[in-house]
């Protein structure tokens, strides 16, 4: 004779016929079907209020959760998100603060999970990274100490032509000081930048940048037309040491989000793209907050500077019989790092 086999749903009926037979008390009936009164009992409140479809297994989560985080809320996120599409949930949640204080917004990680199960969150490859270094950003302690200046890497707009985006930002507070899209890389091209940067916000203590042209060259010291301008002015220049964008790391990862939200999608062409860069300077600066900052905005960490951009030449920097620049003892001519 073969084994009866029986699931787990008709035992219980079984049990309940068993209970209904008035042969057995709760107890006896228990010990017949090897499970704990308390189990037992369980099972016939449901059968009483339910029927058999209450000895079917019932979800333990309850239907509505105490917590769950209000429709209303939920959309202004989500709408937020679709507004800033590369913006992460601190950066969403400190802006939705700012805007609505008096609204009790969910956690940064309630946030998170609020946008995958919209699909908002595009999964990336996880990399192999190295241990982080502090060197050589690690002196910077007061704004307009340092300065950082590159050129984003070139992209072709609409029409086929390419764009260089020149950067400059304040190392301490972040602020973008200067985003310009250029047509060419030459000094001509740049000068009529940093002079407006200087007048605008002061001169810094130094400067930094790779050794890319046009900031390095083949001339004495690999002192450019650039270079020899900004010492004339008394700015120390800071090289990072060849092959280590992470020396100006604050800076790379600023191109990094220029790449996410401006290069992928270019202008017709770069004066177009200049509009885009214009929005994009002010809301980087102004309103969105940034972690090392304390999620504090750069525009609020900045102040200008107190050294004047008068045009004229630095007394403090003289020319050596050879026509190299060199600075006198009181500022320092080169930091290489």
């Amino acid at each position: 004779m073969a084994w009866k086999e029986t699931c787990v749903i008709e035992q219980r009926e079984e049990f309940i016929e068993d209970w209904l037979k008035r042969q057995w008390n709760v107890r006896e009936l228990c010990r017949r079907y090897g499970i704990a009164a308390k189990t037992g009992y369980k099972w016939l409140k449901r059968f009483a209020g339910q029927g058999k479809a209450g000895l079917v297994d019932q979800r333990r989560a309850r239907s509505e959760q105490a917590h769950r985080t209000p429709l209303e809320v939920e959309e202004r996120v989500i709408e937020l998100r679709l507004a800033k599409p590369y913006w992460g949930p601190k950066k969403l949640k400190r802006l939705l603060e700012d805007r609505d204080p008096a609204t009790s917004w969910p956690a940064e990680s309630t946030i998170g999970e609020i946008l995958k199960r919209h699909n908002l969150v595009k999964t990336r490859k996880r990399r192999e990274r190295g241990h982080p270094s502090s060197a050589p950003l690690g002196h910077v302690e007061e704004v307009n100490q340092v300065w950082c200046t590159d050129f984003k890497g070139w992209y072709r707009c609409g029409d086929g032509e390419p764009c260089y985006p020149l950067t400059i930002s304040d190392a301490e507070s972040r602020y973008l000081l200067c985003l310009e899209a250029l047509p060419q890389t030459g000094h001509r091209w740049l000068r009529p930048h940093y002079e407006e940067a200087f007048r605008r916000y002061g001169m810094p203590e130094a400067m930094r940048h790779d050794n890319g042209p046009p900031f390095v060259t083949r001339a004495l010291g690999g002192l450019g037309e650039q270079a020899v301008w900004l010492l004339e002015l008394g700015i120390r220049i800071e090289r990072i040491r060849p092959g280590k964008p992470q020396d100006n790391g604050r800076l790379e990862r600023l191109h990094g989000t220029i790449q996410r939200e401006l290069a992928v999608d270019p202008a017709a062409n770069w004066r177009k793209e200049q509009v885009r860069m214009d929005r994009f300077r002010r809301e980087y600066n102004d309103e969105r907050p940034h972690e090392a900052l304390g999620m504090k905005t750069p525009a609020s960490c900045y102040q200008p500077s107190e050294r004047t951009y008068t045009g004229r030449r630095c007394q403090d920097v003289q020319t050596s019989s050879s026509g190299f620049i060199v600075s006198r003892p009181s500022v320092k001519p080169f930091a290489s790092i």
